[in-house]
């Protein structure tokens, strides 16, 4: 019977795991159902409270390494910087991606991000990476600025007659975020007090692009978990994101169709968003095993998307957060602005180099929140970390949550202290305890991007 298959494997993994110090649990935490149950008395780690558990564990044992037993898969986390340099600089090919964990982005197509070690990673890599360019990088620049104005004047006009400006910072870093990385990555311009074009999908309905791409970055989950029938029934709310799903990819569709090189202007209008040097780059390719398919090419500009998107918008709005309950960090920011503004009214892109607290507030604000708990790997063989047996099949967990807090490497760990991050404490920070777009050959490949957006 299958759940006495089941008691079977979870004794399994208990024992593989009996050297580490951890827990275990009968019940998957991150399996469907139990992403659905709050934590209570009798199961203590789900979905939502999983990173919280293995930190007070590491904190319980005094180590940096600790298991988690479950039926059919065995898990280990780890805080310390010198096992993430082994699993993502000395010894990757012992710690590859774990791509069963990655099927729920590929719900557009392959990409970069789902692409499994070896080959076809290096293939999405290679035609991948031009997109990111220095051209690329300055039109980011340009972008930012200019929503940026438009946001502070939308701002502006909600000022009471005390003086008194009200914000909605989650809603407002979203479509932020959201503004700048569709127009940087393929050219669609909206945002904060700009029109934008309806996409008429249905007899009486209407949506935006703007409103599909944040129900995509919402309702993912669901969408891959549900069949394609449930948003067909009559709910308004499974239609509206069945809706969604089919804006957001036609509209990527219809952009990627656009991009044909025989329309001179529309190549010249986009010639430095992302899209347009990943297309370039594969034409480039074309005839080659290395070309991208158009469902890989889908699947991409929407990883550029996705991950461009909301991951920034949670930590800009930390950032917001950190800075109303820190003044003095507020102040020290302000006056940077000034002396690099000087006589001028506006930022320029060339300032960015000279914002070196604005960019520390973003680093900080990343290790104190980082955009993701943790990044896990897996090992295909037996193996070690740190000297100790890691068996093959455990997914192992590089938590950043963890590591960005550990007392070994941050003085008073827990504490908004931006200068941590300034140029001139640079030899301080000790290297991979500040991953959080993990590190090594799979490391983000928009870091640089993310980075220069969150400073301006």
């Amino acid at each position: 019977p299958p759940v006495a298959l089941q008691l079977i494997e979870y004794q399994r993994s208990k024992w593989k795991l009996r050297h580490i110090p951890g827990t275990h649990q009968f019940f998957d935490p991150f399996g469907l159902v139990m992403r659905l149950i709050p934590p209570n008395y009798f199961l203590p780690c789900t979905m939502q409270t999983v990173h919280d558990v293995a930190r007070g564990l590491m904190d319980q044992h005094n180590t940096d390494l600790v298991s988690l037993a479950l039926p059919q898969k065995m898990v280990v986390f780890t805080r310390c910087a010198d096992h993430i340099k082994e699993m993502t600089v000395t010894r990757p090919r012992d710690f590859i991606k774990h791509v069963e964990l990655y099927k729920i982005v590929d719900c557009f197509g392959k990409n970069i991000v789902s692409a499994p070690d070896g080959p076809e990673w290096q293939r999405h890599r290679a035609l991948c990476n031009p997109a990111f360019s220095s051209a690329n990088l300055k039109l980011v620049r340009e972008v930012t600025l200019r929503q940026m104005d438009r946001l502070i004047a939308a701002w502006e006009q909600t000022r009471d007659a005390s003086g008194t400006i009200c914000i909605n910072a989650d809603k407002d870093m979203t479509s932020l975020t959201l503004a700048i990385i569709a127009e940087a990555a393929f050219g669609q311009k909206f945002g904060v007090g700009t029109a934008r074009d309806a996409h008429q999908h249905g007899p009486q309905s209407a949506m935006t692009f703007e409103e599909a791409s944040e129900i995509v970055s919402e309702k993912l989950f669901l969408r891959v978990i549900l069949p394609d029938f449930v948003f067909r029934l009559p709910s308004q709310r499974l239609q509206t994101v069945g809706r969604a799903f089919t804006v957001f990819s036609d509209t990527i569709y219809r952009v990627i169709r656009s991009r044909d090189p025989a329309d001179g202007s529309a190549s010249q209008a986009h010639k430095h968003d992302l899209l347009s040097l990943l297309l370039k780059a594969n034409r480039q390719a074309q005839g080659s095993r290395h070309s991208l398919s158009d469902s890989e090419i889908h699947g991409n500009t929407f990883m550029f998307l996705f991950a461009g998107h909301e991951t920034t918008a949670g930590t800009l709005h930390w950032a917001l957060r950190l800075l109303a309950r820190h003044p003095e960090a507020q102040q020290k920011a302000r006056q940077e602005i000034r002396e690099v503004l000087g006589d001028r009214d506006e930022l320029a892109s060339e300032d960015l180099p000279d914002l070196d607290f604005c960019l520390s507030i973003f680093k900080e604000t990343l290790r104190l929140y980082p955009a993701t708990k943790d990044i896990a790997k897996l090992a295909p063989r037996d193996t070690t970390l740190g000297g100790v047996s890691v068996p093959a099949g455990a997914a192992v967990a590089m938590h950043f949550d963890a590591v960005h807090r550990h007392p070994r490497y941050w003085q008073d760990p827990n504490a908004f202290r931006p200068e941590r991050f300034q140029e001139r404490n640079a030899g301080d920070v000790v290297p991979y305890s500040w991953v959080p777009f993990s590190n090594g050959a799979r490391g983000c490949i928009g870091n640089r991007f993310a980075q220069m957006e969150g400073a301006l």
